[in-house]
């Protein structure tokens, strides 16, 4: 689905975005944990929503927590931080400190991630609106547990003609290494939008080394 949706132009452009929105992430993050936070390189793909359910876990009992909140501006949809809900007990015990047990960051857990989710994807779409100088505005994010098929359930519908612009990414925090994935649910009418942003930017790029290169 990546090469009926971007060129190759356009799929370096994409990754380039993104590489500087998650660098914005991990910046955010590191000064909410008082630690260092490395982020791997994200592995970004366009994916249907049956193609996503199975990137997430081929496991679909697998308890997971997502922190999610709609967005808009050139371009619309919903931003999803979703991890494993084991992983997600260690970057909020990251957070809090090593001095609680699991069982009491538990309970900590929902507002924890509603705080860790809501710092992640805005600072991610705030990267993304910033490479693209255009402006992008997010609701409040909710979080919510289940499976992957309840996840999903609760933001894109069966029959919905949405592409999913998937990202997984991998934390590192002092050796406790916490993947999860970010996810973009763009319809077709949405992803036209985002291309038509890629080509601006891309045609920027252009203008800039070629001006560069100009005696």
């Amino acid at each position: 689905m990546t090469a009926a949706m971007f060129d190759a132009l356009e799929q370096d452009a994409v990754t380039e975005l993104l590489n500087v929105a998650v660098s914005r992430s991990a910046a955010a993050l590191s000064r909410m944990v008082g630690k260092p936070v490395a982020m791997s390189v994200p592995n970004v793909r366009i994916l249907s929503r049956a193609e996503a359910l199975n990137a997430i876990g081929g496991n679909r009992n697998t308890p997971l927590i997502a922190v999610g909140e709609q967005f808009s501006g050139p371009f619309s949809g919903r931003a999803l931080l979703v991890f494993p809900e084991a992983r997600s007990l260690h970057l909020v015990q990251a957070i809090v400190g090593d001095q609680l047990t699991l069982e009491e960051i538990a309970d900590l857990e929902e507002d924890a991630m509603t705080e860790v989710g809501n710092v992640i994807l805005n600072n991610c779409l705030s990267g993304i609106a910033n490479m693209l100088g255009c402006r992008i505005e997010a609701t409040l994010p909710h979080c919510f547990q289940g499976g992957v098929e309840q996840i999903f359930k609760r933001t894109i519908r069966g029959d919905d003609d949405g592409v999913i612009l998937f990202m997984s990414i991998d934390f590192s925090i002092r050796d406790r290494d916490i993947g999860g994935f970010i996810i973009l649910l763009l319809d077709l009418n949405a992803m036209s939008n985002l291309r038509s942003a890629i080509a601006r930017y891309v045609d920027g790029v252009r203008r800039s080394l070629t001006d560069r290169e100009s005696p």
